[in-house]
């Protein structure tokens, strides 16, 4: 199972996980029966990659393995806005 960094609330197995710093504390009704659930404050969320392909609204960052110095699939090491000299390669149609 891999860490994510939550960046916007997920209800996942009555357990409402938010980013960390949110304000609410101890339970939250369920957007799902109602009912309360507990709240997970951390910022962040353990999923197996199936999980995590349900979340495709920007909900999930995922974190970098301890010990590794590469950043996550699909974004570059390198600051690109601070580059004067960045051109993004562009698309072929």
């Amino acid at each position: 199972m891999a860490m994510y960094k939550v960046v916007r609330p997920i209800e996942h197995n009555n357990k409402l996980y938010l980013p960390a710093g949110e304000a609410i504390i101890g339970k939250a009704k369920s957007a799902s029966h109602g009912g309360d659930i507990a709240v997970d404050r951390s910022g962040t969320i353990e999923l197996t990659p199936q999980e995590a392909a349900h979340f495709t609204n920007g909900q999930l960052v995922p974190l970098a393995k301890e010990g590794s110095h590469s950043a996550p699939a699909g974004t570059s090491n390198a600051n690109e806005a601070d580059d004067p000299g960045f051109m993004p390669t562009p698309i072929k149609q």
